[in-house]
């Protein structure tokens, strides 16, 4: 079992950007930032599953690591959340804390889901590269689980060379799903855009029927439409 770091890198030269999932958009392009209801679902699963976690969001690596000292925690594994827009930077990032920290690295999102292999062969900084839903590849890594023929996964093989695993089945049990912990989270960077109101995300389902040539949806959560139950 690992202590794990989940942390939202910082956002490049000034920009604010959403990176949840199939979501990865400027601020200014909706007016506001959609709150990261990937990494609270983490938090959670590693709250319910004690799994030692420390949750941080947009600092540079030295915040990330003064954060770390003040709460004496060495972690040994790396989750992060990133996309298209913000890979370059987001992946030196990663080679920061990895410097720092020595922990193993992984991100999660459309890029790392649309092309595992070359995003590991790009950026020697990131261990592992997430495919399609995140939350249960996580856990396993977070667990100490051993990547060869862990589903949903790319890793850097011992011998060199990278090594892509099957796609994990879209997971059909989401009432057994946590509800997100955004306690971790400075939710006041979440508002409506007009009436300045916070807002948080329910999610009522995963997949969706159709094949927008312009959406990555079917990257991060593939398959048919799954629904949570009314209860």
């Amino acid at each position: 079992m690992h202590n794990t770091l989940i942390i939202i890198p910082p956002d490049p030269r000034g920009q604010e950007y959403t990176r949840e999932m199939r979501c990865q958009e400027k601020r200014e392009v909706l007016g506001t930032l959609k709150p990261p209801l990937t990494p609270a679902l983490l938090c959670a699963l590693f709250r319910d599953n004690r799994i030692p976690f420390l949750a941080i969001e947009h600092c540079n690596a030295a915040r990330a690591a003064d954060r770390m000292r003040g709460n004496r925690f060495s972690p040994g594994l790396i989750l992060m959340p990133t996309c298209t827009p913000t890979i370059i930077r987001d992946m030196e990032f990663a080679r920061e804390l990895k410097e720092k920290t020595g922990a193993a690295t992984a991100a999660f999102g459309p890029h790392t889901s649309g092309i595992p292999a070359q995003t590991l062969e790009e950026f020697p900084g990131l261990d592992y590269a997430l495919i399609g839903e995140p939350e249960q590849t996580c856990l396993a890594l977070a667990r100490g689980e051993a990547p060869a023929g862990l589903p949903g996964l790319a890793y850097r093989k011992p011998g060199g060379g990278v090594a892509v695993n099957p796609p994990r089945a879209p997971g059909d049990a989401l009432d057994a799903m946590p509800f997100p912990d955004w306690s971790r989270f400075d939710l006041s960077r979440y508002r409506v855009p007009l009436f300045g109101e916070r807002f948080l995300h329910v999610e009522l389902s995963r997949g969706c029927p159709y094949h927008c040539e312009f959406c990555v949806a079917p990257l991060t959560h593939a398959g048919p439409v799954r629904e949570k139950s009314a209860d």
